[in-house]
């Protein structure tokens, strides 16, 4: 049973009443506000989806960067053989994390509970990082012995307590460094997943599929429930799920996804 949803799309956003020149890359969402890159422009911009209230920074950084977080309204980027950077609310600047000599290839960062994380796709490792009233701690694996799986097809991770590995048709759960006896079941055959996404605050995992424009959507033991499908999921350069509604850029855009 494919259980399949054509999805309803509307205009939420259009970014380029704030800035016409407005090139957007990605975003990264944190509770309800929205980090929105535009490294064309060496800015990046805070959206909250609830009261659509807008603020903007601008480092001569960003174009560097090659990754994004939010955390507790401030922004972390990472800059390939340099380290991790964070803006202040007040617009201040510092290094958090000098470059690491194990790091290979940093591709995904992601915070919970203020401690941070490093997807590293050659070493087949995340870089647990933990909080600490003077910014943070020697890094770890996150794994147990043994649990690490090949990252080669890995490009995605998301965290909600547990960590959910995607990439190409793949998908692990792990928890405390575990691996979990977590199986998808699909209705089709050869998806490609391009981004995982789920939070503490869903109750689902959503697994986007840009070439066949879908957003499969599954329990957190790994159960199928549907699918959304939407030209937005083809065109879009990135999605986020808020209280179980989807965000996708596309353009200068944000489209809402029901």
């Amino acid at each position: 049973i494919f259980k399949k949803e054509e999805a309803i799309v509307e205009e939420f956003y259009d970014l380029a009443i704030d800035n016409n020149n407005i090139s957007i890359s990605n975003f990264y969402l944190d509770e309800d506000n929205l980090l929105i890159i535009d490294k064309k422009n060496n800015q990046v911009y805070i959206l909250s989806l609830e009261k659509k209230s807008f603020k903007k920074y601008q480092s001569s950084e960003i174009k560097q960067a090659s990754l994004f977080a939010l955390n507790n309204n401030e922004i972390y980027y990472y800059i390939k053989n340099k380290g991790i950077f964070k803006v202040s609310n007040e617009g201040k600047t510092k290094k958090i994390i000098e470059n690491d000599k194990d790091w290979k290839e940093i591709i995904d960062l992601r915070f919970y509970n203020n401690n941070l994380y490093l997807l590293d796709k050659q070493a087949d490792e995340i870089w647990k990082y933990l909080a600490s009233t003077d910014g943070y701690g020697k890094k770890d694996s996150y794994f147990k012995p043994g649990q690490a799986v090949d990252f080669f097809l890995i490009n995605s991770f998301s965290i909600d307590g547990s960590v959910y590995l995607a990439g190409d048709s793949l998908v692990f759960k792990y928890t405390s460094g575990l691996r979990d006896d977590f199986k998808v079941d699909l209705p089709e055959k050869q998806p490609s997943f391009n981004k995982v996404f789920t939070s503490k605050n869903l109750e689902k995992v959503y697994l986007w599929d840009k070439n066949k424009g879908k957003v499969y959507v599954i329990g957190k033991t790994g159960q199928y429930q549907e699918q959304i499908v939407s030209e937005i999921f083809k065109k879009g350069k990135d999605l986020v799920v808020y209280k179980n509604d989807i965000y996708a850029l596309e353009g200068k855009k944000i489209f809402l996804v029901k």
